[in-house]
């Protein structure tokens, strides 16, 4: 259930009492009321559970940096939602506190947050957080903070930033590298991706996928042509290959394929389960067609 009407008339359902909170907290972040954060700050110091839930969703979309302090205690994702969305390029000393914050979480997606947030907040040192992401060890951050730095700063920056330190990387990051070079296009980055062959430090998955996006979208037709009939070929001389050191046993299983197709207990499941497949399937249809004709969705 949603509350309709106009703003106006939300608003005053939100400053009234015996109206669920979280329908009006929902219709709030619905209508973007930014007006009623003050009402929602009050409500989320007494509320618990999914009304708490549905008021700090709607401080995330609505709330203003007043917000952050009890979303950082109350609720953390919406804490690290309300931070990225706060940051606009003004060097908001709340939201560069926020981010800070969230860079010191043991989550991913927190710090990864946290990263994007302290980007958005101050462009100019987009590709200095970038920097110092990549010495991390967990590639779900690493990789997270690369895309958003190519939002923030720019492909072309980033991969400059890339190419110049490539040498110096260890070799998961090369590898995230040569990965984000490909799935970006970055043709710029072929010579680089070709001398990533000769050292065995990278991993060679990421080498492969970088020369078959670098390629475009003719290489990896090229490449998956190729590679389909190899793999089929493979998994038919794989199951012969079963098949001839197990020959012993091939009447037996024959038998026991044919002994229990024609089981009557088997019949008699096959049976139950067609007939309850049927009548759930004409049933739904009924009452979908029933309830729901002329609307187009049926």
């Amino acid at each position: 259930m949603a509350i309709q009407g106009s703003e106006s008339a939300i608003l005053d359902l939100v400053k009234g009492t015996g109206v669920d909170r979280s329908l009006l907290a929902d219709a709030v972040a619905r209508k973007g009321l930014s007006c009623a954060e003050p009402v929602l700050l009050e409500w989320a110091a007494s509320s618990q559970g999914y009304e708490l839930d549905a008021i700090c969703s709607a401080l995330a979309g609505v709330g203003s940096a007043a917000s952050l302090e009890t979303l950082s205690s109350k609720s953390i994702s919406d804490y690290a939602s309300l931070a990225v969305r706060l940051a606009r390029g003004g060097n908001d000393k709340a939201v560069a506190k926020a981010a800070k914050s969230l860079l010191a979480s043991d989550v991913s997606a927190y710090r990864s947050a946290g990263a994007l947030a302290q980007m958005k907040n101050n462009p100019a040192k987009a590709l200095k957080t970038l920097a110092s992401a990549l010495k991390s060890t967990d590639v779900q951050f690493r990789n997270a903070v690369l895309d958003g730095a190519a939002e923030v700063a720019g492909k072309e920056a980033v991969a400059t930033l890339l190419q110049e330190g490539f040498a110096k990387y260890p070799a998961e990051v090369k590898a995230d590298a040569i990965n984000w070079f490909g799935s970006n296009a970055v043709h710029t980055a072929s010579q680089l991706v070709s001398s990533a062959v000769a050292d065995p430090s990278c991993a060679s998955e990421a080498i492969v996928a970088g020369f078959i996006f670098l390629g475009g979208v003719q290489r990896i037709v090229s490449v998956t042509e190729k590679l389909v009939p190899v793999m089929a070929l493979l998994y038919i001389v794989g199951s012969l290959a079963v098949l001839v050191c197990n020959w012993r046993n091939l009447p037996g299983v024959f038998v026991s394929i044919f002994t229990a197709a024609f089981n009557p207990s088997a019949v008699l499941g096959g049976a139950a389960g067609i007939t309850v497949q049927k009548a759930m399937r004409f049933g739904v249809a009924r009452g979908l067609f029933s309830n729901e004709a002329g609307m187009g969705s049926t």
